[in-house]
């Protein structure tokens, strides 16, 4: 009509205020879709003043007359507290007078709530049936949704192919704008449904994004960062990660920052990586505050105030967030920023451990274990572990791997041991390896297979483990010297008893290798530990470097970084250079000493100068990062490319990055 002709500036100038009047003038005649029209402009303020409740009066007018939009504008303002008080009851009828009523979009809406369980029972099938309605009739909200159930088994059988169908039917018909584009491409990149295709997964994204759906922008990003199907390209990730930020997507601004705050595919700026933390935590998404923790924790872009990371974490903690109770807990545990205190430690690892944050068992298991803040419970400790282990948190296979190689509180079993290893190796934890390796080495819960051992050990050295260098070089050193022949085993050790009874340093080392792996011997890690000493007083430096590895591992002996610093420093003034890539290590993470960037790279590069490859991958990444020397991308490249040509393939990956 008329009304609607100067609402929209169509064949008249537009003109609210005569809008209104002709709405009005329609509406006390009895025509209802003026009373409709009308409440619009009451909702939007234009021609009128803003009066969410003379909108809702003449939407309520317009419903009572027939008119269908009216009752569905009634039913989403009662849903989502538009001028109104969200009464979920009232959303229902009036969403449901729509949906009878031929309104897709109210189908779609009253699917929702039904679904949820909100101002009616939760019906998953009632919830199917509405979509599928709103689907079938041009509504592209109810094929995405009506996807989403199949996907998930809610309502319907579980059915990634049907829910491809309808993603598809929603993307296809709104263009991208109702995020059935992007829940496609996430079924192409994970092959659920339809054959895996991260080319078409990366185009759905795109399309998404270009729409205005900043989740498809964002999972953009991971594609770039992740390298799946394309080249891995940290600098075009972190671009899109930023674009979706600023369209409003939380998730994106968390990884932008995280980004920001490590200098990964941008220039490091902290300052900029806090602030982005800080927008996220003002806006009331605690994943903010635990990353503004973390900057006052490690001083990253602003000075370092330990007491103030407490303080944020808590927040974070009271939120909800079980990533701030686990970091909150550390810092009691340890009486960092706070005042030291176990017990509470313990509360807050229990609150996080049940919550389902798996850091905060395994963080909860080692408490159990050593008996610090609770009584010492090693089946609590194992329960948990398994429990991190079973929800992929590698670091509890790790851990029962320890517990069932080592005997410590259950009987010793080499096949767990070498099961969970297995597990934790696979997952990315580089000291899983290290235990794996020993175990294809000496045959023991798996076939023997020293090459296997070696490509351990060489993969976790690779990755900057340093005892796994140390457990490479001592494996090659045994391997080159015939053990791990079992005829051999005991000549071998007698010769290296002898030679050690005789002053023999060297014969010493060789027989504290020996007892560690049973090779000839008994094992005996303890008579191990004493020969290693024995070696290393006596100027043998590789076993000053297991001893470090002893103590920094915890292994035999009680953890002690400091300890663990002392035997890495003689080794290196000793000439050890894999102990100098340790102690670096130390130093760049205030591992026993004072962390120190600086001294840190001055020990990578004595390693690296003396031929060991994890120094000069650790050397590039400080230039890389600018830690302890000034930024210099030059440098990083060169360092990163000597590492990679001498066979470190984590340095290779750097480098592709790098370039």
């Amino acid at each position: 009509g008329l009304g609607r002709m100067y609402t929209e500036g169509h064949g008249v100038p537009q003109d609210y205020a005569q809008a209104k009047t002709l709405f009005t003038r329609a509406c006390d005649g009895g025509k209802m879709m003026g009373c409709n029209n009308l409440g619009a402009l009451y909702a939007s303020g234009f021609g009128v003043t803003k009066d969410p409740a003379q909108a809702l009066s003449a939407w309520g007018k317009a419903c009572d007359g027939g008119v269908m939009k009216g009752c569905e504008n009634v039913g989403q303002a009662y849903a989502f507290g538009r001028g109104v008080p969200i009464d979920l009851a009232r959303a229902v009828t009036f969403l449901g007078k729509g949906c009878d009523g031929g309104l897709m979009d109210s189908c779609s809406d009253l699917g929702v709530l039904y679904e949820n369980g909100q101002g009616v029972a939760k019906d998953g099938t009632t919830a199917a049936k509405l979509y599928d309605k709103a689907c079938q009739g041009g509504g592209t909200l109810g094929c995405r949704n009506l996807g989403n159930l199949y996907e998930a088994g809610t309502g319907v059988p579980k059915d990634f192919a049907q829910a491809a169908i309808y993603f598809r039917k929603s993307c296809d018909a709104s263009g991208g704008g109702t995020y059935g584009c992007n829940n496609l491409g996430t079924l192409y990149e994970s092959g659920q449904g339809v054959t895996r295709d991260l080319r078409e997964a990366r185009r759905l994204y795109n399309r998404a994004c270009e729409a205005g759906q900043m989740i498809g922008c964002r999972n953009v990003g991971w594609i770039y960062l992740n390298g799946n199907g394309v080249a891995k390209d940290p600098t075009e990730a972190a671009h899109m990660f930023r674009r979706a930020c600023d369209g409003g997507d939380t998730d994106a601004c968390i990884q932008d920052a995280s980004m920001l705050g490590a200098g990964q595919g941008v220039p490091k700026n902290g300052v900029a990586a806090f602030g982005l933390f800080r927008k996220v935590c003002d806006a009331g998404d605690t994943r903010g505050c635990v990353g503004m923790g973390w900057g006052y924790q490690y001083g990253i872009g602003l000075t370092k105030d330990e007491a103030q990371a407490a303080a944020i974490y808590g927040k974070a903690c009271d939120g909800g967030n079980t990533g701030g109770c686990t970091n909150l807990a550390a810092m009691v545990f340890s009486g960092q920023g706070v005042a030291k205190d176990e017990a509470r430690a313990v509360g807050l690892f229990h609150k996080a451990c049940d919550a389902s944050n798996m850091l905060g068992c395994t963080q909860l298991a080692y408490a159990y274990f050593e008996g610090q803040g609770v009584a010492k419970d090693l089946e609590q400790a194992i329960r948990l572990d398994k429990k991190a282990c079973d929800n992929n948190a590698v670091q509890g296979c790790t851990n029962l791997a320890f517990i069932y190689g080592t005997g410590a509180g259950v009987p010793r079993d080499d096949e767990e041991a070498t099961k969970y290893s297995q597990k934790g190796c696979d997952g990315g934890n580089l000291t899983a390896c290290i235990n794996l390796a020993v175990h294809y080495y000496e045959g023991r819960g798996a076939a023997k297979d020293v090459a296997r051992a070696v490509a351990l050990d060489t993969r976790a050295c690779g990755g900057g483990e340093p005892f796994g260098c140390t457990s490479l070089a001592s494996t090659e050193f045994l391997v080159k010297q015939g053990l791990g022949d079992a005829k051999d085993d005991a000549q071998l050790s007698s010769a290296s008893r002898k030679a050690c009874d005789a002053g023999q340093m060297a014969g010493c080392a060789n027989l504290a290798l020996l007892l560690h792996n049973g090779l000839g011997v008994t094992q005996d890690d303890n008579a191990a530990l004493a020969m290693f000493r024995k070696a290393c007083e006596g100027g043998e430096m590789i076993s000053c470097m297991n001893l470090g590895s002893a103590y920094s591992y915890g292994m035999v002996v009680s953890k002690d970084d400091v300890q663990a610093a002392d035997f890495y420093r003689k080794a290196c003034d000793g000439g050890n250079v894999a102990s100098c890539t340790a102690l670096g290590f130390a130093y760049q993470n205030g591992l026993g000493v004072k962390r120190d960037a600086s001294q840190a790279f001055g020990y990578y590069r004595k390693a690296c100068d003396g031929g060991q490859l994890a120094g000069c991958h650790y050397v590039a990444r400080l230039y890389a990062y600018g830690e302890g020397v000034p930024r210099d991308s030059e440098q990083a490249v060169s360092f990163f490319k000597k590492a990679c040509d001498g066979g470190d393939p984590t340095a290779c990956e750097d480098l592709k990055a790098q370039e």
